[in-house]
């Protein structure tokens, strides 16, 4: 870790994410006691990052709902989440956690002085743990993945990181997989929770938005929603409107910086394009809405007649949660194999995979044909309403795990 601050340091020079990860920290033992209120208890949440803190929200909101009494510290490792999270009703202090070092982790443990800790789903800092435990403080992860890859299970080298994850006092674990391979390492204390992502985003379907020209845009039109797209999509997309004239479009690229922006809007523009942020009361014959900003992709969706999510042709497919939420058909690419409800709306026919070397219309078809089933919106909602629950089982019992622990 030691080599990491070191680095980070030198980063700093030249990279703005880096200068507001060493600036967050300037000084933190004094803002951190300044926040604090000293005769109220406290709950500490951690997430590494904006990401990781979308999937802990539900678990939040239900934390502070039901646990008035207590101070919610909401810490973050990386600035995406520190200087983006937009929750600030939902916890009293908001703070950067500093380096997983013994000395500033015993002094974060003694500060914050925490009933009970979350770590959200896979970001695991030993020296922390191990000053949090001294202190007898409940630890809890949670929902976490696990796989037969990581260093917890491999045979050399892991005895340090495997007695990290046996100092927490329950770990929430969101598949059968992740159950069986902690029991591997006679992990004992696991319990099967579910993905708290999905009762996010079902949240989302209820919450009011539209826009002002849906009715004429989408008017005897297919929607496709394509969601965090890269080059790839976007070239498989430009094909898919030369061959099919009854298609309309809402895109939502992965980069949104200006120039990106430009060159999509110029990819588009001879079907009629629109920025969802320039949008009129009323539109011509324009076929395409450009997403230029963030935030909002999560409730475009519900426009949708079929979704397309991007990052399958690269490292690796982005969320297919928040549009699965308004039961969406949906198409992506090869490189999903790590996520696994992507692997589940696969196996249930409510997606299909991308092949580069197939017409993206003929996957359309396809998805159109199997949308078409007379089962298909029941089985989809049903696999969704077995999705969810997740956030309200892990808030019941760390509530349960604080009471046993103040009789304790």
């Amino acid at each position: 870790m030691r080599l990491y601050l070191l680095g980070i340091h030198l980063a700093a020079l030249g990279s703005k994410k880096a200068r507001l990860w060493v600036s967050g920290r300037r000084n933190w033992r004094n803002k951190l006691e300044a926040k604090l209120d000293p005769n109220r208890p406290v709950i500490l949440v951690h997430a590494s990052s904006l990401g990781e803190m979308e999937q802990g929200l539900p678990i939040l909101q239900n934390l502070r709902s039901q646990l008035k009494e207590h101070q919610i510290v909401l810490s973050f490792f990386s600035p995406s989440g520190y200087e983006n999270f937009s929750g600030t009703e939902l916890c009293d202090v908001k703070c950067y956690l500093p380096i997983d070092l013994p000395g500033a982790a015993q002094d974060f443990a003694r500060i914050v002085n925490p009933d009970l800790a979350l770590f959200v789903k896979y970001d695991i800092w030993p020296n922390h743990l191990k000053a949090l435990e001294k202190l007898n403080s409940i630890l809890i992860l949670a929902p976490a993945v696990f796989r037969d890859n990581q260093i917890y299970f491999k045979r050399l080298g892991a005895t340090f990181f495997r007695n990290a994850l046996h100092r927490f006092h329950q770990i929430f674990v969101q598949n059968q997989d992740s159950l069986e391979l902690l029991a591997k390492i006679d992990y004992q204390k696991a319990t099967l929770c579910g993905d708290s992502r999905f009762d996010r985003a079902m949240d989302n379907t209820h919450k009011a938005f539209s826009l002002p020209i849906a009715q004429s845009f989408f008017d005897d039109k297919i929607c496709l929603v394509a969601g965090s797209t890269w080059p790839k999509e976007e070239e498989l997309i430009e094909s898919l409107f030369q061959a099919r004239k009854n298609l309309c479009l809402i895109i939502a690229p992965h980069d949104v910086n200006e120039a990106n922006l430009k060159r999509i809007a110029k990819m588009f523009s001879k079907w009629g394009l629109l920025r969802l942020s320039q949008l009129p009361q009323e539109h011509q014959a324009e076929k395409v809405i450009l997403v230029d900003g963030i935030g909002q992709l999560k409730f475009l969706y519900r426009y949708a007649d079929l979704a397309l999510i991007g990052g399958g042709f690269g490292k690796g497919i982005h969320s297919t949660v928040e549009a699965a939420a308004y039961r969406t058909p949906l198409l992506f690419g090869p490189n999903h194999h790590k996520f696994m409800e992507a692997q589940e709306l696969l196996e249930n026919g409510f997606a299909i995979e991308l092949d580069a070397r197939r017409r993206l219309s003929d996957s359309i078809d396809e998805l159109l044909k199997l949308k078409s089933a007379a089962d298909f919106e029941t089985r989809y909602k049903g696999y969704l309403e077995e999705k969810t629950g997740a956030s309200q089982k892990i808030a019941n019992s760390i509530k349960e795990l604080l009471i046993e622990g103040s009789h304790g």
